[in-house]
């Protein structure tokens, strides 16, 4: 089945304010997981263009990149703002070709500080902010915190799969 484009996604709501911790788990498995997934791969292939797609090093540094996202929105929630900080796609983008060339463990390493951040912040909430919600505007819904640590770990699941599917493209071709 062909999954649609991350921009495409839509996500259903919801989940009562307790899964937060559900979530936060799994968001401290990512940064494991990549470097389980990863830990045999040679430099040149993280590296390898993928045609008309990011390398699996520009995958893993835009995980990290997104990293200063989340915290962001998470502000707007404490300073009560009714809609999110947008994600900017064109800038995500750029900053994805810093990567190139770049040693994948230092890049794992930096999304692994960063997402260190991001879970600090989801569970020093008290009930409070759990209870706020924000607008978001591509999603063109209301989003708590519990939701928006859906959306990152969904976000997570797209690109691990991204990069699995490149390690699959890139074994079969050799």
């Amino acid at each position: 089945m062909e999954r649609p484009p991350w921009s495409r996604r839509t996500f259903q709501f919801g989940h009562a304010e307790w899964m937060l911790a559900d979530f936060i788990e799994r968001l401290r498995g990512t940064a494991v997981r990549l470097v389980v997934l990863l830990a045999d791969v040679p430099t040149a292939r993280a590296h390898a263009p993928v045609e008309g797609s990011w390398s699996i090093a520009q995958h893993v540094g835009h995980l990290a990149d997104v990293e200063e996202l989340w915290p962001q929105r998470i502000d707007d929630l404490r300073a009560g703002r009714a809609i999110f900080t947008p994600a900017r796609g064109a800038y995500f983008t750029e900053l994805a070709a810093r990567h190139v060339g770049r040693p994948l463990p230092d890049i794992l390493a930096e999304f692994a500080l960063r997402r260190d951040g991001y879970i600090a912040a989801l569970t020093g909430a008290d009930a409070g902010l759990q209870a706020r919600h924000a607008y978001h505007e591509r999603l063109q819904c209301d989003v708590r915190l519990v939701d928006g640590a859906q959306f990152v770990a969904e976000h997570d699941g797209h690109h691990l799969l991204r990069i699995r599917a490149v390690l699959g493209a890139a074994a079969g071709a050799e």
